[in-house]
């Protein structure tokens, strides 16, 4: 308690790696002592949660994962308050990192806590549904997506997250036109201090990505970074965990990085992808896409040097200085690939 006071309080100088340190230091004094007397692992459990958030918080999501799953395992005797909590953040881990199977899990243990209790809060209800909605979002299941999309709409109302879920789900079912006019119609501020315009131009860029206008999402996620820089340098001093939940830079760059692919830049794409790995490392599909850019960038090599040595044949010598410069051509041109001799020389 006495680290969370001093992380919180106003003006502090500390931030989530001095957090992060203490509490390990912490953790360390409860083994030892463990060693000597009988330490339930109930008993750190609070003391495990707060690591894992500061994880989160920090996007090391796997060792958020990894401390999660194991509170999870020894849930039944928590107290209701921080089950709900352990049970939120890791759905909120998984998610994060597109694993749906474990998602899928905790949501189904969640559900059934609440189907048995009449008197869970409205925000935790709102908070479920929207979680669902994500999930079957990533599993492209849109008949269940659309009905708890409804759920969220008549739960928390027209707010700027349940407009961005509706939009997403009109942008699986490949509605652009609908999708951009929800992305429109949201409100510019929102009460989980997530900064919208950031969001707004990742969004805008993955619709164009998906319409094959390459280079407009480029341009379009060029601004969402540049949104999200200012949003991390706008945040509240003293304490900058407001700072870290509102940055979306690695999802940002991880799109930008298909984009570019797309658009043709390899090398630059697979810059990006590169920075992403150290947080998406799990997706399977990051690996595919830095492959195909280390081949892209190798392809554009050779192309170039084909053509330079497609150029250089194609001249037999250089007469003459100045404007009587002229340029001989060899005889037998006619020969190369196709590919040599659709170069222009000029």
């Amino acid at each position: 308690n006495m680290a969370l006071c001093s992380y919180l309080k106003k003006g502090s100088d500390h931030d989530l790696e001095w957090l992060l340190d203490n509490l390990y230091t912490i953790e360390g004094k409860m083994n030892k002592e463990s060693e000597e007397e009988e330490v339930d692992e109930v008993e750190k459990a609070v003391l495990l949660y707060n690591i894992a958030l500061v994880h989160f918080q920090t996007k090391n999501f796997d060792k958020a994962v990894v401390i999660l799953e194991k509170l999870f395992k020894l849930i039944e005797p928590l107290e209701e308050c921080l089950v709900y909590k352990i049970c939120f953040l890791l759905v909120e881990c998984y998610l994060s990192t597109y694993q749906t199977e474990g998602a899928a899990i905790v949501v189904y243990y969640l559900d059934k806590q609440m189907a048995a209790k009449s008197t869970d809060s409205e925000m935790h209800k709102a908070r479920m549904h929207q979680y669902k909605t994500r999930l079957f979002a990533q599993q492209k299941c849109l008949k269940a997506c659309k009905r708890e999309i409804k759920n969220v709409l008549s739960v928390s109302g027209t707010t700027a997250s349940s407009l961005f879920l509706k939009s997403e789900f009109e942008y699986l079912r490949n509605n652009f036109k609908k999708s951009c006019k929800l992305l429109n119609s949201a409100p510019k501020s929102c009460p989980s201090k997530e900064h919208i315009p950031t969001l707004y131009y990742n969004n805008f860029g993955c619709m164009h990505f998906k319409m094959k206008k390459y280079n407009l999402g480029v341009l379009y996620l060029s601004q969402a970074l540049e949104a999200n820089t200012k949003a991390v340098k706008a945040a509240p001093q003293g304490c900058n965990s407001t700072m870290y939940s509102i940055n979306h830079h690695y999802q940002i760059l991880y799109n930008y990085g298909i984009v570019l692919l797309h658009a043709g830049q390899p090398k630059a794409a697979f810059n990006c992808l590169s920075q992403a790995a150290t947080v998406y490392s799990r997706n399977p599909r990051l690996w595919l896409r830095i492959a195909e850019c280390a081949i892209g960038v190798v392809k554009q090599s050779q192309e170039n040097e084909q053509i330079q040595n497609c150029k250089s044949s194609t001249v037999k010598a250089i007469v003459g200085s100045g404007i009587y410069r002229k340029t001989i051509l060899n005889t037998n041109f006619q020969n190369h690939p196709k590919k040599c001799r659709s170069v222009d020389v000029v």
